[in-house]
């Protein structure tokens, strides 16, 4: 889930809310389907760029290494036939037709149950649908194959937000503030969380 904050919560805290992605990086996220290097490639890159993420000091670099991670998570599938089924499935998704794409990111997780950003997509429609419960629960799928995922962290921090489980979503925030230390969300979060928990800013 990728999320930015842009209202107030009812009880005063910002919460952060899913972001439309520009029409720019829909169209390079369609490109990835299809200039797509190998299985192994993608891993490596992968976790290469997150190791990138955790040390880099520079919050513009930080923005390039997450828009790059996303891209290749995107790719990150096993079979080529799912490359159409992905790109019908986005569309949906970024048309705001939301009961389609979840059918469309189900039968692409059922085909390749590995594919952690179908399980991210779903999740993230799932949120919008309402449904926090199946949210979270494909959020765990996502962070079971990929614990560094920072948009699915910030994910569980949004649904625990929502659900006013103030502990957990700090506990969120704090990994995802580990993970990706230049996180807007997790700077502004934290400090709010500490003093509504702890009554004080730490």
């Amino acid at each position: 889930m990728k999320i930015i904050s842009n209202s107030e919560s009812e009880v005063g805290l910002k919460i952060p809310y899913l972001v439309n992605i520009r029409l720019f990086l829909q169209a390079l996220m369609l490109i990835c389907l299809v200039m797509k290097p190998s299985f192994a490639d993608v891993k490596m890159k992968i976790e290469d760029l997150l190791d990138a993420l955790e040390v880099t000091s520079s919050s513009l670099e930080a923005s390039r290494i997450r828009a790059e991670i996303w891209g290749y998570w995107l790719k990150d599938h096993t079979y080529e036939k799912d490359d159409d089924l992905i790109a019908s499935g986005l569309s949906h998704f970024y048309r705001g037709n939301y009961q389609k794409a979840d059918q469309i990111f189900t039968k692409i997780i059922l085909s390749d149950p590995n594919y952690v950003e179908g399980w991210n997509k779903r999740a993230t429609i799932r949120y919008l649908l309402g449904d926090f419960q199946k949210s979270l629960e494909d959020i765990n799928q996502v962070l079971t194959r990929q614990p560094r995922h920072f948009g699915a962290i910030s994910g569980t921090a949004l649904i625990h937000m929502q659900n006013l489980r103030y502990k957990k979503a700090l506990d969120s925030y704090r990994l995802l503030e580990r993970i990706d230390p230049n996180n807007d969300d997790s700077k502004r979060m934290i400090p709010m969380l500490e003093e509504r928990i702890y009554g004080e800013s730490l």
